[in-house]
């Protein structure tokens, strides 16, 4: 390095050299009439006697076409700064230490999904690999198998209360009831009226609760478990029965061959019970107690109870509810459908097409409803011991014999009726279909 300008006091703080740094680079000096911009250049002094020292490759001289820019010293500054006029900007910065690499920031975690052709988010709906249909962007969802059921289902729970006001509401709202039949209105009380029209009043109230539940239970997640939780799980060689004997017997009897691996078995504790936790191969991913994987949904359902046909749907935790509440109320109007219309065909009004029609209704209720008081008398025995279908049609399940203990009955029927009545609210959907699907950045 040259230094100029050597006779400055290096003792005074108000001293000043004047210095022009020209770049060694052919790169800067081929572009000196381009734009001009400001290179900084730091050097750390090595006393207090202003002596610059540097090892970088540059060159400090005086020339008298450019105005040189004076730079103050002062004994207590651990660096001076030599500035000057170029076409490039550059900051060089003698440091002890190396630099850090620069750190991964992680507040972007996660990014949507975008469809290629159509640039739209997509929602995890449209990625789901099961079987399941989905409508109205995730919020309604539904089984792959036949609708068709489902379709007959609904004409009967429409047709058949539509066919009852049809043949029946005239009669009800006129009182003609209560006087076996007169069509006189002035033998016909007020209250016989009232009572009719509330009559009819409440029979519609409870046909829009067994519609909703209904279309309800038929369009509700029932809450199906999220794939590949468990993708690689722990492999174990089963190829001599354990001293456990019971769990090791059951593994090598699902083997093809001796000595094939199978995924290591998980227990859980519930209570004084162990439960054996099973991996599911489809779902990749280890079953929570209480869960079945449905052949029809392809997919592994929170405390499955049964698969629903005419329904079209599971039924499973999220849906229970709402599947209790369509029996229940099915109940009541097959129950008021059967007794009034029995009423009216023993009333015998003049207008024989309504009789006719009365009698239609009431042969069909009891065809079509009488299954349903069945189904509604066998889910009632269910609640009250606080276990599902499955877990009663198996002979074994989840390592304990279910009829005889009781595994996850609460100790009491009253305990057991609130438990599956009274929960509040809804589980959320493990799933979430509704919700837009997003790729991690973090892994």
């Amino acid at each position: 390095m040259t230094h100029s300008n050597s006779n400055a006091n290096s003792h005074s703080h108000s001293d000043s050299i004047n210095v022009i740094v020209n770049p060694i680079h052919q790169n800067l000096q081929s572009h000196s009439h381009s734009q001009t911009e400001s290179l900084i250049i730091k050097l750390s002094p090595s006393s207090n006697n202003q002596t610059l020292s540097s090892n970088l490759p540059l060159t400090i001289q005086p020339q008298s076409s450019i105005n040189p820019i004076p730079i103050p010293l002062s004994p207590s500054s651990d660096a001076c700064t030599l500035k000057f006029e170029t076409d490039k900007t550059h900051s060089i910065t003698p440091r002890s230490q190396p630099i850090p690499p620069p750190q991964k920031s992680n507040s972007l975690r996660s990014v949507s999904l975008r469809s290629p052709t159509t640039g739209r988010p997509v929602r995890n709906a449209e990625l789901h690999p099961g079987k399941n249909r989905f409508f109205c962007r995730g919020r309604l969802v539904g089984s792959g198998d036949n609708c068709l059921p489902l379709i007959l289902s609904s004409c009967c729970a429409i047709g058949l209360p539509s066919a009852f006001l049809v043949t029946n509401a005239k009669w009800l709202c006129s009182g003609s009831f209560a006087k076996d039949g007169q069509d006189d209105f002035e033998h016909r009380s007020q209250s016989a009226v009232m009572g009719g029209r509330a009559m009819i009043a409440i029979y519609c109230y409870i046909f829009m609760i067994m519609l909703s539940s209904m279309f309800m239970t038929s369009w509700t997640d029932p809450g199906i478990i999220p794939r590949e939780l468990d993708p690689e799980p722990e492999l174990e060689w089963v190829n001599e029965p354990g001293e456990d004997s019971e769990a090791s017997e059951a593994l090598q009897m699902k083997s093809t061959q001796i000595g094939e691996p199978q995924p290591k078995s998980r227990w859980i504790e519930i209570g004084d019970h162990s439960i054996l936790t099973k991996w599911c191969q489809t779902c990749q991913t280890y079953r929570p107690p209480r869960t079945s994987h449905c052949k029809l949904c392809d997919n592994c359902v929170e405390q499955s109870d049964h698969h629903c046909t005419f329904l079209n749907n599971c039924i499973g935790r999220r849906n229970y509810f709402t599947f209790l509440v369509f029996l229940g109320s099915t109940t009541a109007l097959v129950f008021l459908t059967i007794s009034i219309s029995l009423a009216h065909i023993i009333a015998g009004p003049r207008d024989a097409s309504f009789v006719i029609g009365s009698y239609v209704v009431f042969g069909l209720t009891i065809l079509i409803g009488g299954p349903v008081i069945g189904l509604a008398i066998f889910h009632c025995r269910l609640v009250l011991r606080n276990t599902t279908t499955i877990e009663t049609l198996r002979t074994k399940g989840l390592g304990v014999e279910n009829d005889e203990t009781r595994l996850h009955s609460l100790g009491s029927v009253w305990e057991n009726c609130i438990h599956v009545g009274c929960r509040p609210g809804r589980p959320l959907s493990w799933i979430r279909p509704t919700a837009h699907a997003t790729c991690d950045l973090r892994s």
